[in-house]
Order: C-alpha cells, then sequence, then structure tokens
C-alpha cells in the first residue's frame, strides 16, 4: 500500500509513472485506482500521458499489467457508431425502417386487406349473406388452395388477389343464393403465416415468421433498419431464385398512394444491396440534404425527390461540384435548369441551388401619421404629394412643418431629406414636392412625438388622488370633481399647491412657489402643467375613537375619546364615579394598542389626586376593569397546609386590617414546609402590583383586601456524581516512567555540560 502510494504520488508530482512498477503494487484495473482515491478526471489524464509515451518505448518493453487503450478504443469505436448512425439519419429515406416508422400488421378479428393481397394456402375468409337468403359461415384455403362451401361446391381462390377472390366467389354463391335481393360480405379474417428471409446491408438479418397480410416494406422494419452501406433505392425481393419485384422507397416517400405494394410468399428473399452512390444537394430546395442516387439518374429525378424548387430559387443558376479525372480537383460548374435537366448524376457531386435576391423592387414605403401607413408601388415620376394621396392623406396628428425621406443611394449609403410639406401642398410645383426614388422611405412626423407630457398631482384628503394629464383651462374645481370629490376631513381653508416658475429671474431662490387657497372662495383658480396639489387634514381631526370600562361604576359601558388628551379621572367623572361596593385598589387596565396588555394601576391614586402617574392619557382600545369589593386573602406556595399537588393549591382566609403576610402563613397556611424558602415571600395586588418582603426577607409585606401571599420553594440540590475509585497501581506506573524521564534527562544535560 505504501508503495501504491508512493508511485502515485510521484505520478502526481512529475507526471510520469512506470507500468512495471504499477504492477509490482498490485494494481490491476481501473477499478483498483478508483479504490485508493483517484478520481475519473486524473485517470483519464494518466491514460492521454501513457498514449503519448507509449510510441516512444522500445520492443521489448514489458506489456502493461492492464490495458490503458482498451477504453480509449472503446470510445473511439462507441464514437464511429454514433457517427454511423449520425451519416444515417441525414441520408434522406435511411430512417424509414428503424423502429416505430413502419407499423407491422398483425392478425386480428378483422383484416382489410389491399386488394392486390393474394391468397394462398392457410388464409381464412368469412362469407356472409344477408337479406332474402341468409347464409354465414369461415373457410380456410386448403393445400391446394381451395374452399368448399355446402351447396355451393369447391372453389380454387390460391394465388388470386383479394379482389379477383371476391368476384368470384359472389360469382359461384349466385348459382345457389338469391344475391339480387340479398347482400353478401366477404372478409379475410385470418392472414396465412409466412416465413420470409431477410439478408444484405440491413442491422439484423435472418428468417422472420410473420402473417402475408404484410407486404416487404413492412417486413423490412423487423431488421431493424439498413446498415450505412445498405440501399434504400434498390431492395431486391427474390422468389424462386428469380427478381419479381425491386423496392425503391424513394418511390414511396414521394407518392404513398400509387406504390407497388409487393406481398410475399413463404420462403421468398429481401436482399438489400448496397448502395450505388450518394450526393448532397442543398440551396434553394425545398428538402436540402443527402441523397442516394440510382446508376444513370438524372438531375430531375433528383429535384423532385428533394421536393422541387423553392419560390426563391434561380432555375438559370445551378452549381455542381464533381471529382474529374480520378484525381481530388473539383471544378464549379454554374449550368441553367431547362438545359440540364437530364444531367447525369455521379456519387459525391455536391450540388447547389442558388436564389434570386431577396430585395423586394419597386416599391417605396411611407410611414408615421398618414391614414394609410405601408408600402406602395414605385412608379417612375411619382412625388412625395403622389404618394400621400395613395396613402390616403394625411391624418389629424400631421405635424406639417417636417417630413424626412430616407434615400439608398448606388454605393448602398442612407441619405436624409428634410421637406416642409406646408410648402409641398401649397406649391405642387415647387422644390419641397421632391421626386421619389425606388426604395425610398417617407417618414410622416406625429406631433404628439413632439408634445412635453404635462401633467398635475394631487394627493391628500380627495377621495381619490391621483396623477392626471393636464389641460388648458382646467380649474381647482375640475381637480375635486376628477378625484371623486374631497373627504368630510378635508380642510378646504388649507389647499397647497406648489408650482415650477419657469421664468424665475434670481436663480438664488428656489423655482418651486407654494401657493395657498380656499374653497369654494377660489374654485375658479386656473392650474398649470407640473402643479402639485395637497388638499390638507382638519388639525387634531379623528372619528370617533372608543374605549370601555366595567365593573363598578355607575355607568358601564363604551365611551368615545374625547379629544387626544382624555385621562382616567376624565373616564371616571364620565361614567359617574365609582360605586359603593367598588373595590379601587383591585382596578386593572388592558391596553390593546402596541399589544402592551395590563397596565399596572393604583386607582385610589388617581381619585385622591389626578396629577397621578397612574392617571393614564387613553387609547383606542383601552378597557377598564373596577371589581367589587374582595375582602379575602389567598395563600399558596411552600405552605404546611397538607394538600396533593401543593405547587398548585390555594388557601384563601378572611381579610384582617393591618396584618402582614407572616401573620396569613402561620395563622390560615399551616406554616412553612420543608421546602419553603421562608425568606422569599412575596405579595401580589388585585391590580397586578408586586410587593416583596425587606429587610434580608425578615420584614413581609402588609396585606390588603384581595391580595396573594406566595412562599417561594427552594430549589433543588444538584445530585453528586460519584467517583470512580482511583487505581494506585496506574498512578505508580505512570509517576514512576515521568521520573525516570527526567532523570534521563538530567544526566545527559550534565555530561553535555561537562564535556
Amino acid at each position: 500500500i505504501l508503495s501504491t502510494f508512493l508511485i502515485l504520488f510521484i505520478f502526481q508530482s512529475h507526471g510520469q509513472f512506470s507500468i512495471s512498477s504499477l504492477k509490482n503494487s498490485g494494481i490491476k484495473s481501473e477499478e483498483d485506482l478508483k479504490k485508493l482515491g483517484i478520481s475519473s478526471s486524473e485517470i483519464e489524464k494518466l491514460k492521454a500521458e501513457y498514449l503519448e509515451t507509449s510510441t516512444q518505448v522500445i520492443e521489448n518493453e514489458e506489456k502493461p499489467i492492464f490495458d490503458l487503450t482498451s477504453t480509449v478504443e472503446n470510445e473511439k469505436e462507441i464514437d464511429q457508431e454514433e457517427d454511423s448512425k449520425e451519416i444515417l439519419s441525414l441520408v434522406y429515406g435511411k430512417s424509414i425502417f428503424e423502429k416505430g416508422h413502419v407499423e407491422l400488421k398483425e392478425n386480428s378479428d378483422r383484416i382489410n386487406p389491399p386488394s392486390t393481397y393474394r391468397l394462398g394456402t392457410g388464409d381464412r375468409i368469412n362469407i356472409t349473406i344477408w337479406g332474402t337468403s341468409e347464409f354465414s359461415n369461415d373457410f380456410t384455403l386448403d393445400v391446394f388452395g381451395n374452399i368448399n362451401p355446402t351447396l355451393v361446391g369447391k372453389i380454387n381462390l390460391k394465388g388470386k388477389t383479394f379482389e379477383e377472390a371476391k368476384k368470384i366467389i359472389k360469382s359461384r354463391f349466385a348459382n345457389v343464393y338469391n344475391l339480387s335481393s340479398s347482400k353478401i360480405s366477404i372478409d379475410l379474417i385470418f392472414s396465412k403465416v409466412i416465413s420470409v428471409n431477410i439478408v444484405g446491408e440491413v442491422n439484423s438479418p435472418g428468417t422472420y415468421s410473420i402473417p402475408s397480410i404484410n407486404s416487404a416494406f413492412n417486413i423490412l422494419s423487423l431488421a431493424n433498419g439498413i446498415t450505412e452501406l445498405g440501399s434504400v433505392r434498390n431492395i431486391e425481393i427474390r422468389r424462386n431464385g428469380k427478381v419479381i419485384n425491386t423496392l425503391d422507397v424513394y418511390q414511396f416517400l414521394n407518392n404513398p398512394s400509387k406504390f407497388d405494394h409487393t406481398y410475399l410468399e413463404d420462403g421468398d428473399f429481401i436482399i438489400v444491396k448496397p448502395a450505388y452512390g450518394y450526393i448532397n444537394i442543398n440551396g434553394q430546395i425545398t428538402r436540402p440534404g443527402k441523397y442516394e442516387i440510382k446508376e444513370k439518374e438524372n438531375l430531375t429525378s433528383l429535384i423532385n425527390y428533394a421536393g422541387g424548387f423553392t419560390a426563391l430559387s434561380d432555375k438559370e443558376a445551378i452549381n455542381i461540384i464533381r471529382v474529374e479525372k480520378d484525381k481530388l480537383q473539383f471544378n464549379a460548374v454554374t449550368f441553367d435548369f431547362a438545359e440540364k435537366n437530364d444531367l447525369k448524376l455521379r456519387s459525391g457531386d455536391n450540388i447547389k441551388i442558388l436564389g434570386i435576391s431577396s430585395l423586394v423592387h419597386g416599391v417605396v414605403t411611407i410611414t408615421g401619421a398618414i391614414n394609410v401607413p405601408g408600402e406602395y408601388k414605385f412608379e417612375k415620376g411619382h412625388k412625395i404629394l403622389d404618394l400621400i394621396k395613395k396613402s390616403k392623406g394625411l391624418n389629424f396628428n400631421s405635424y406639417k412643418k417636417l417630413a424626412q425621406v430616407i434615400r439608398t443611394q448606388e454605393n448602398l449609403y442612407k441619405k436624409m431629406l428634410s421637406i416642409d410639406l406646408n410648402k409641398a401642398i401649397a406649391f405642387p410645383n415647387g422644390p419641397e414636392n421632391i421626386l421619389l426614388n425606388e426604395f425610398d422611405s417617407v417618414l410622416i412626423y406625429d406631433k404628439n412625438d413632439f408634445l412635453l407630457e404635462e401633467n398635475i398631482n394631487i394627493s391628500g384628503m380627495v377621495q381619490t388622488p391621483r396623477e392626471i394629464k393636464y389641460i388648458e383651462n382646467i380649474k381647482i374645481k375640475d381637480i375635486i370633481a376628477q378625484c371623486g370629490g374631497l373627504k368630510k376631513e378635508a380642510d378646504l381653508s388649507k389647499i397647497q399647491i406648489e408650482r415650477v416658475s419657469f421664468q424665475k429671474q434670481d436663480s438664488s431662490k428656489s423655482y418651486v412657489e407654494i401657493i395657498e387657497l380656499e374653497y369654494p372662495l377660489n374654485s375658479e383658480f386656473e392650474l398649470e402643467p407640473f402643479d402639485h396639489i395637497n388638499f390638507r387634514r382638519l388639525p387634531s381631526f379623528q372619528f370617533q375613537k372608543t374605549i370601555k370600562i366595567g365593573g363598578e361604576v355607575k355607568y358601564p359601558g363604551n365611551y368615545t375619546l374625547n379629544g387626544k388628551n382624555e385621562r382616567l379621572s376624565d373616564l371616571l367623572k364620565r361614567s359617574g364615579g365609582l360605586t359603593d361596593w367598588a373595590f379601587a385598589e383591585g382596578a386593572k387596565l388592558y391596553r390593546k394598542q402596541d399589544s402592551l396588555g395590563l397596565l399596572l394601576m393604583d386607582l385610589k391614586s388617581v381619585i385622591q389626586k389626578e396629577s397621578s402617574k397612574f392617571n393614564y392619557v387613553l387609547k383606542h382600545g383601552d378597557s377598564i376593569t373596577i371589581p367589587r369589593t374582595n375582602d379575602i386573602v389567598s395563600i399558596t406556595g411552600a405552605i404546611g397546609y397538607k394538600v396533593v399537588n401543593e405547587e398548585e393549591f390555594l388557601v384563601n382566609s378572611p381579610f384582617h386590617k393591618g396584618r402582614r403576610a407572616g401573620f396569613y402563613i402561620k395563622k390560615y397556611g399551616g406554616g412553612y414546609n420543608e421546602k419553603a424558602k421562608q425568606r422569599s415571600v412575596y405579595v401580589i395586588e388585585y391590580n397586578g402590583k408586586v410587593k416583596e418582603s425587606v429587610f434580608f426577607g425578615l420584614i413581609k409585606p402588609k396585606i390588603n383586601k384581595g391580595d396573594r401571599v406566595t412562599v417561594d420553594f427552594k430549589k433543588p440540590k444538584p445530585k453528586k456524581e460519584k467517583r470512580e475509585a482511583i487505581n494506585w497501581n496506574n498512578v505508580i506506573e505512570s509517576t514512576s516512567i515521568k521520573l525516570t524521564g527526567i532523570l534521563t534527562l538530567l544526566i545527559l544535560s550534565n555530561n553535555a555540560f561537562g564535556n
């Protein structure tokens, strides 16, 4: 393992390696390298460097222990296969026999054979008559090709086409059944199974058993297509050693309805021969690409196979590049198709159909503020006013002071001519009504193109603040109407307009002028472009904001805040003050605003003096609750009262005036229990305030009505972890080793200094 890593380290450091070294290290394959943590990219680099240096290795160099080139060669083979497939797909018609392109017919309950299908032994037909006469039966052609219907007698159908067979059957059945007042149906319900041999340039040659309803064209798809060498133009069908037909796929692709589908017999051969040659055709042709040609085939046939010329093709400019005199010397020839349509093609020919220019001649263009803009036919001698007349005249927005003609010159540079349409219209024979040239483009400007977008901005206390387009003579009352009117809280005495003063002389001052108006006094005030209008809100205005007071007040319920500074004392007065049963010490205030929740209260201090800090300014959504007098004191926590769940238990007792928390704990709570933290006693008043013990917890809080006394629990002590027993043998041994080391060091030091 160590030697392997050393070799790999040398390889990574210097980019060199030794086959024998790899062998000695135990590496047998790429997988061994990957197990050692070598990445695929590093292995590929190793292969590449080996291939570069392998040509310099002497003949007796030992053979590599694993073939570094095998993967590279395999990749080359795969690339060649992919290239072959690509070539195959590029040749027109080669992909027709690939899987899924040609459907193979299977036997089913009813088969619809073509009229040219020939019957033979094993075919099964159904004959049905209905009407005055009735008959229905299935018949299978025997080894001699006969069927033998009852009453009708033997009928020989061997070798007959399906169309011929139907006529013979009708004729024979007419001798027995009344077919003049009846109908007869003859169907092929099972096709005989035959064995066909497919050989030659196909991907999967062999013998295939299939229903004979399939033509030779269908059967070829079983062989998984034709190889790159195979022909799609010269596919032979042999029977008993003789060629009975030759298939040409191009004939099928160009005219499927007239293609001769040859049906096979048992033992027939389909032979795919190598292609004679290929040519390329591109340019202005409907279906450019690579085509297979037959011997002595001419240019006309090729043009037909390629779908014919396009509309832009120049039939008098056809280029052909071909090999001449057995040398790789290419000579380009340009000719007229009408003269060379019978030109014989050669394998390797490269044909290009040139096209006419896409430039449209005889046209002038007019665009912009014209009633019918577009392209028009150029007529020699016509002027700009003639073109305007053709395009149905100038429209309402036409800017007549300036029009432009963009002219293409002979050197292809553009030239711009500016004209005054007002002068051209006033003096048609004058110089402004210029003479047009072919390809001229006339541009009529729109007045809106020269207008700066001028808007008015409206904000503040209107129903729909918005930005509107400036219209001449628009007034402040028009603006209010377009914005849906004023809001109720709008301050009609203070409407501010911020206006840009473009003519300001003093540049040291702002160009913005502030104008203040009143409504409806200044309703006729005219606005200008770019004005900003702000409708202000009434100072301190606000809609009704409610608060709630409940409990022991004379008039509990919801109240509307009277201004922004209404306080708790004001609300108490409005609600009639406290009742005789009110427990002021327990009053609570909840605030929804800002999600504050409970606010601490001291309602007694508020009643005594309005300057109390607890006399809060009220906010929308506040809720005040004043409870009924409470003469109960509650005790909870680590008390001696015997309960099941001491942390949740609550003892309630009567109120004793002037007493402290310790009194209630001893008298009613059973004293402190063993878990009590006696110095940590605190009291929660009914209104939420907390009173704690003072002087190191010795002086407990005084108790008021409704208070709750709580005794804290002691915190549990952490459990002591059990220490492991000391192994004195290990300690002594470790200490001895350390002492020996120190003594040795001292001796060596003394010797060194002594020398």
